[in-house]
């Protein structure tokens, strides 16, 4: 009985503190300091923009990208500066599968007539082995918005194509991207 007591006591103690409502503090002053004098202050810069200069720095074929000594030297910057990420070799991203399955000779199968229907693609078709699983493959993309836009063409040839997330190479992608910067640049 006596331990009983105790328990609607507490009980009953620990209700009434905790549904206690609490008033809101109206006394407090706002917090208020003038700080413009740790702004930093920057002058305008004011430059004299002609149509003559503005065309001579673009490229001839009417693209927006201006081609002058300091897009050159931003490139060279950006190179130097991706250099230690270069031993980077695999990273998130997208993948065109067309097969899973447990069969070896399925797989191989697909592949073949990927490679037959799909040899205007860039991309390598390929097979996976995940336990118990052979996968056919294709491509290596960052986004799924350029997954997708492929994936598409592709459903017309193998309608079981859809894209899936998986970790893909980089180097590859290094020399897509660099084929077609010099690709570019042959074209100027």
């Amino acid at each position: 009985m006596h331990k009983i007591l105790h328990f609607v006591f507490y009980a009953s103690f620990g209700i009434l503190c905790g549904c206690k409502v609490q008033k809101p503090i109206t006394n407090q002053v706002a917090y208020s300091q003038d700080l413009t004098q740790y702004r930093l202050h920057f002058e305008p810069i004011k430059e004299e923009i002609t149509n003559n200069t503005l065309s001579e720095n673009l490229i001839q074929k009417g693209s927006d990208i201006p081609r002058n000594a300091e897009t050159e030297q931003i490139n060279d910057l950006i190179d130097q500066l991706s250099e230690p990420y270069e031993e980077i070799t695999k990273t998130n991203g997208y993948r065109i599968q067309f097969y899973s399955g447990l069969s070896l000779d399925d797989a191989q199968e697909m592949q073949k007539q990927a490679r037959i229907k799909l040899y205007n693609f860039k991309d390598k078709v390929f097979i996976l082995y995940t336990q118990p699983y052979y996968k056919v493959k294709m491509g290596n993309y960052v986004s799924r918005l350029e997954a997708y836009s492929v994936v598409k063409e592709v459903q017309k040839e193998f309608s079981s194509a859809n894209v899936i997330s998986d970790v893909i190479s980089l180097r590859s992608l290094r020399k897509k991207y660099k084929n077609q910067d010099d690709d570019d640049n042959d074209d100027e």
